[in-house]
């Protein structure tokens, strides 16, 4: 079994296997969990939500203006948060802040579960782009768990190393 684990390939087979897990794992939770992180840079923030099994990123730049004091109702800036989408009666609610943001943007490409937007606010007091990029899970997870099976199952390369004759006990007499 050590000898199955010694080449590059499995190694990484493994490691790919285990990140096809993990966002498998992301992709179940989205169904009935919407998580949102929030970080803050100089001139913008950035926004990770994971929701209704699609993972979007989102950049708020700060283009002119006072610098707003955004806060949200899921966490302010520099912050995990987690809301439950399932309702008391138990159904799941169809809210979802990337459908949201992809219906009401500027500019909108949206092809295969693949999406990018754009768009600008504009208030008395700033100015903010913002710009969001919507893939849905199976672009992550599908390929992931391909590459890992090519890596775990094909046959190993032959070893490169070469090797020298040990010279016999009689070939010196």
């Amino acid at each position: 079994m050590r000898e199955f684990f010694r080449s590059w390939r499995r190694k990484a087979g493994v490691v790919t296997l285990l990140m096809a897990c993990l966002f498998m794992a992301g992709w179940v939770r989205s169904l009935s969990t919407i998580d949102w992180l929030t970080l803050e840079t100089w001139n913008s923030f950035w926004r990770l939500t994971i929701e209704h099994g699609t993972v979007e990123l989102s950049r708020y730049q700060y283009v002119s203006g006072d610098r707003p004091q955004l806060s949200f109702k899921n966490g302010g800036l520099n912050s995990w948060t987690s809301e439950s989408l399932v309702n008391p009666d138990g159904q799941i609610s169809s809210y979802g802040t990337s459908r949201a943001n992809l219906a009401t943007a500027d500019t909108n490409t949206e092809f295969c579960g693949l999406a990018y937007a754009t768009r600008k606010w504009i208030t008395p007091t700033f100015v903010v782009d913002t710009s969001f990029f919507v893939v849905t899970y199976y672009y992550l997870t599908i390929p992931l768990s391909l590459l890992s099976a090519y890596l775990l199952l094909s046959k190993p390369c032959p070893s490169l190393a070469v090797k020298t004759p040990e010279p016999s006990m009689n070939e010196g007499t």
